[in-house]
């Protein structure tokens, strides 16, 4: 099927009211953003959502105020620089780099969890030992 109007484009979003997360129906990726072919050309949802409401993210990345990959409400989404978006994780507790396995979020709430190391490390995906050197603050000094 060829999609080539902004309707086609649309008709692939649920559309709630003007503060809710637009969810995007059609194709996601495996980090859950929303594709989408137009006139040839794939692109991220999110992206063109923007395009649609008059904004132009040539050469910018678009991100989500709402933290939702799967949103498209243009309402949700800024245009901005990749040092912008990386600040904005900063800011938000998202960043993880390539060595950390954990981001900041995750390793606060593991160190105010009241669950059992073996249950720590499966709800995260980590080992007993691991969620222990956490919660003793042996691993991610960095992290108040």
């Amino acid at each position: 099927m060829k999609y080539n109007t902004a309707q086609d484009f649309w008709n692939k979003a649920d559309i709630g009211r003007p503060d809710e997360c637009w969810k995007w129906t059609a194709s996601l990726t495996k980090d859950g953003y929303g594709s989408f072919k137009m006139n040839k050309q794939w692109m991220q949802s999110h992206r063109w959502a923007t395009i649609f409401d008059g904004r132009d993210p040539t050469g910018k990345v678009v991100m989500h105020t709402c933290d939702n990959p799967a949103c498209v409400n243009p309402a949700h989404l800024i245009i901005g620089t990749q040092q912008d978006n990386i600040k904005d994780m900063h800011n938000k507790g998202r960043y993880r780099s390539k060595q950390r396995k954990l981001s900041d979020i995750e390793i606060r709430a593991i160190r105010m969890s009241e669950l059992s190391y073996v249950k720590i490390g499966q709800q995260f995906d980590i080992s007993n030992n691991y969620a222990w050197k956490i919660k003793q603050r042996i691993a991610y000094k960095d992290v108040i």
